[in-house]
């Protein structure tokens, strides 16, 4: 039987089919046209076409008796069937087999009753045959995936009565699933049925600045007021650095600052910003990471970094309801670019060491920040990063990428300087030589020790003016001389209330040395020993003589004001206490669980200390019975919800859990802990992909919908590096194809940046390969210079055939002489390839990006490199792509040597080789070259080979009008 495909009847058939199906999809309204266009309505034609032909093939070879009945055009443009075979389409349900079936046979003139039955299951196997051919066809997959798009409207609804299911069950059964209560804005849902994508949108909010106050509080920490001063002295040198570094053009962009902890890294990067507010060229963006002002949590740290920056750049910050990773990609993305109008941007974050939630690493700042763009950030030394390289490799900034400062202790003059600073009356013990000798004595130069001493003298009033030395010489040095002589001032300021005063203090400071965090009086009343007697009276007069060490308010919650305070508390002060300590508050949590596991209490009054805290001392504990409360109990989940949207912290008991359980089941062999590691795993996976699992169909989406930034954010979440480039690429085509050049030209640099970080060498060369071919739709010259650079990187065996794709894209965008340049290298690369499957493919591939550059030179010299591949296949292979080559450049000679190649192959491939250089010969209009090619086709003996061969000789010789050579 005739292939089908090959008559005119049937092509005409496959598209009124296809029109058909295409106008009926296109009359239905709502987004899905507006996805249908977004993908563009060709390439899905296409497949639609190729995937509609290969079924009928399939058919008439399986059913030839059937094969004339089915090619019924009348049939196939029926509405009812054309809504049928759209439902392949858009998946919305399934198309009823049978019924088209039915509909088919009935319609059938010459098929008798009894036949009905086997057409029927004839034309169920077409269908199924169709339907697995679409399956195939790549330009059909974003079509099939954007089925949720289209759903939105009529399943919004069932979708949240879904996810309003028991929050405890879903876990059990380890369902894929999230729980949501109240509104759903402006976010990404994956669920566990295929990666299905559901989008809502909402008016844009704003992010919330509650966090303003926060910030406030810790400068005036930090800078005081004109009746509360802070000492300040002995750092000249390092703000003349740190300005130095800010002014020098040739300077890196990164700048570190670091020392151990009560150095006075905050007091010297919140003086250096306060001066630099004043100045008109530069804004400052500062973000303090402080666990006693509670701004060190992800939600809080990237909000205040992405409010600022949003001002800074006059872009729309992220919504409210964002996540903290969304957040920190806006930085991130932000500061990739220059800031607007020739602004400067200086960012500071001060503190990295006390991040609590998050870390800091590669992906915190851009490796690349734009133009005008300066950051500085400041760390602690610890036990796991003793040295300032430790935190340059954390951050990935070696190699010179930043600059760094440390800070060492106060000299005498910079103590001087600091009782100077506070003006009358400590000015004057400021001039006195043997003062400042004793304070030295006494702090050992340590800026905490010496603020504290330079508060109590302040305090003093004009009395200070008596002081003399000896009455410092009695006082040790170090923390333990400063407490000591505190508490015997203490003491005898009580009097005879003593003991009971200085065990409610001890309590107090005990809490807040062993607190994560700020506690508020309710919370330091639920966990004090009952022997302190705490009640909110009590609880005020504890807090009073300790106010100098304590920052906070009863609406915030208090801690204490400087993290060395609260390590000099634990070791020196309680020592092996500190446990029981930390006892009391996992069984504060274990209580407050239960308790809200019962209904005893409600989800509004869990204090916020546990929510943010308490899974991470179960954790510290090993309690993975109350850990496992805190996910399984829908109200802790609704308290933590509430008081964070994004489920970040949520996420972080999940794993905690999950880290807990997984070292019971490997460790102690605890195999009952198995479905806790299996539901625990896909809640975390559920959670965490909210935000960085994305489908790259719904980022195309967000652009199509007009929300490129938010779009671009996500695809900054993306962890895998192909993914990655994946998504940055489609976003930069979808931006071109809308005409916003710019934005699609930075969409594809980032994707460039994405593959060049892929590990596996065929993936990098097929990502970079892909994402060239959209820079070259661009005309990003630049930008094909990097992705040059990064082919030549890769291994023998790919790099050719990308470099090839680089030099092709080069010769697109006009830059013939740096494409032909490239190709040279290419095929220089190409013919050290030992294998000749990936010679032949790489050759095949340089020989195409010749053509387009023009280099008939280059075009011999693959010729040449083809002819000496030893297997025929792999050489039948190349000579056509270079026979296919040489007709674009019009080299006649060239092909008239490649049929002579072509000759010399072996039956098996001679045909289709010949078939390849007739078609050649056409395009250059040989007829002489064409007569040549039909003698070598009659000459190959398997009659099938030589019906093939001479088919393509004989559509080569109408193209260029040989009727002559027909004849023959």
């Amino acid at each position: 039987m005739p292939d089908p495909i090959a008559t005119s009847a049937v092509a005409k058939l496959v598209e009124a089919a296809t029109g058909a199906v295409f106008g009926y999809l296109l009359e239905e309204a709502g987004l899905a046209d507006r996805v249908r266009a977004w993908l563009g309505r060709e390439p899905a034609r296409l497949a639609f076409q190729a995937a509609l032909l290969r079924a009928l093939t399939r058919f008439a070879k399986a059913h030839p008796e059937f094969a004339s009945a089915l090619m019924d055009e009348p049939f196939f443009t029926r509405e009812d069937v054309a809504r049928e075979l759209g439902r392949f389409l858009t998946r919305k349900g399934h198309p009823d087999v049978n019924a088209l079936a039915r509909a088919w046979a009935k319609q059938l003139p010459h098929v008798g009753g009894r036949y009905r039955d086997e057409a029927a299951a004839a034309l169920q196997a077409f269908l199924r045959a169709f339907e697995e051919e679409l399956g195939n066809q790549e330009a059909l997959q974003p079509l099939f995936d954007s089925r949720a798009l289209e759903r939105i409207a009529a399943n919004t609804e069932a979708l949240l009565e879904t996810l309003r299911e028991q929050h405890a069950a879903a876990l059990r059964a380890a369902e894929r699933s999230v729980r949501i209560a109240g509104d759903v804005h402006h976010a990404l849902i994956v669920t566990g049925d295929r990666n299905t994508v559901n989008y809502f949108a909402a008016p844009v909010r704003a992010l919330p600045t509650g966090y303003d106050a926060r910030v406030e509080a810790f400068l005036d920490e930090y800078l005081g007021a004109p009746d509360r001063p802070v000492p300040f002295g002995g750092r000249a040198r390092e703000l003349r650095d740190l300005s130095a570094w800010l002014e020098d053009e040739s300077a890196p962009s990164y700048l570190l600052l670091t020392a151990p902890a009560g150095r006075g890294k905050s007091a010297l990067l919140t003086r250096w910003a306060a001066a630099l507010q004043q100045r008109d060229d530069l804004t400052v963006v500062f973000a303090p990471v402080s666990l006693r002002f509670n701004t060190h949590l992800p939600e809080v740290v990237f909000a205040i970094l992405a409010t600022q920056l949003a001002r800074a750049y006059d872009e729309k910050p992220p919504e409210k309801d964002e996540t903290p990773e969304m957040w920190r990609a806006f930085v991130s993305e932000t500061l990739r670019a220059a800031p607007p109008n020739g602004k400067r941007v200086l960012v500071i974050v001060d503190g990295l060491d006390e991040a609590t939630g998050w870390s800091a690493g590669p992906d915190l700042f851009p490796s690349r920040p734009g133009d005008r763009v300066r950051v500085a950030v400041s760390a602690r030394l610890t036990a796991d990063k003793p040295t300032p390289g430790d935190w340059l490799r954390t951050l990935n900034w070696t190699y010179g990428r930043a600059r760094t400062l440390t800070l060492a202790g106060l000299t005498r003059q910079g103590i001087a300087e600091a009782l100077v600073s506070m003006g009358f009356p400590l000015d004057e013990l400021g001039r006195n030589v043997d003062i400042v000798a004793e304070l030295h004595r006494l702090t050992e130069g340590d800026p905490l020790l010496v603020r504290l001493y330079v508060d109590d003298l302040w305090s003093r009033g004009e009395e200070v003016a008596r002081l003399r030395p000896e009455n410092l010489r009695e006082i040790e040095p170090g923390y333990a001389g400063y407490f000591k002589r505190w508490w015997e001032d203490q003491r005898t300021q009580w009097g005879d209330q003593a003991p009971l005063k200085e065990r409610a203090v001890r309590e107090v400071l005990s809490l807040l040395a062993c607190a994560l965090g700020p506690l508020t009086k309710d919370d330091l009343i639920a966990l004090a020993d009952p022997q302190a007697d705490l009640d909110p009276f009590t609880l005020n007069e504890a807090l009073r003589p300790i106010a100098r060490f304590v920052v906070g308010d009863r609406h915030q919650g208090y801690s204490l004001n400087h993290p060395k305070l609260g390590q000099y508390f634990r070791e020196e002060v309680l020592g092996n206490q500190a446990e029981e300590v930390e006892r009391r508050f996992v069984a504060w949590a274990a209580r407050t669980a239960q308790e809200v596991a019962d209904g005893r209490t409600s989800p509004a009054e869990v204090p916020r200390y546990l929510l943010e805290y308490a899974g991470v001392h179960l954790h510290q504990a090993g309690d993975l019975e109350t850990l496992a409360r805190l996910v399984e109990t829908p109200a802790w989940y609704a308290a933590s919800r509430e008081h964070d949207p994004s489920r970040h912290l949520f996420a972080e008991d999940v794993a905690r859990a999950l880290q807990v359980a997984e070292g019971q089941v490997l460790e102690e062999k605890r195999i009952d802990r198995l479905p806790h590691v299996v539901a625990w795993s896909l809640l975390y996976a559920t959670v965490r992909t909210l935000a960085t699992n994305v489908p790259v169909e719904a980022l195309e989406a967000m652009v199509l919908l007009g929300d490129t930034d938010r779009a671009m954010r996500y695809a900054a979440l993306i962890t895998d590096p192909e993914r990655q480039a994946e998504a940055y690429r489609r976003i930069g085509e979808r931006l071109h194809a809308q005409g916003h050049t710019e934005p699609a030209r930075e969409a594809l640099r980032r994707a460039l940046e994405a593959a060049e970080g892929i590990g596996q060498e065929w993936l990098r060369a097929e990502a970079l390969a892909a994402v060239v071919g959209a820079m070259a739709q661009v005309g990003d010259r630049a930008g094909l210079q990097r992705a040059l650079a990064a082919a030549e990187g890769i291994g023998e065996r790919y790099r050719a055939r990308t470099l090839a794709a680089v030099a092709g894209a080069m010769a697109q965008v006009g830059d013939m002489d740096k494409a032909r340049e490239a190709l040279q290298r290419t095929l220089a690369a190409a013919e050290g390839i030992g294998e000749e499957r990936y010679r032949a493919r790489t050759l095949a591939t340089v020989a195409g990006a010749m053509a387009q550059v023009g280099d008939r030179a280059g075009l011999q010299r693959v010729l040449a490199a083809a002819e000496g591949i030893g297997e025929e296949r792999y050489r039948a292979r190349t000579l056509a792509a270079v026979a296919g080559a040489m007709a674009q450049v019009g080299d006649r000679t060239g092909l008239q040597r490649a049929l002579a190649a072509a000759e010399g192959i072996g039956e098996r491939y001679r045909a289709r080789t010949l078939a390849a250089v007739a078609g050649a010969m056409a395009q250059v209009g040989d007829r002489t070259g064409l007569q040549r090619v039909l003698a070598a086709a009659e000459g190959v003996e398997q009659e099938w080979l030589r019906a093939e061969a001479l088919a393509a000789v004989a559509g080569a010789m109408a193209q260029v009008g040989d009727r002559a050579g027909l004849q023959r």
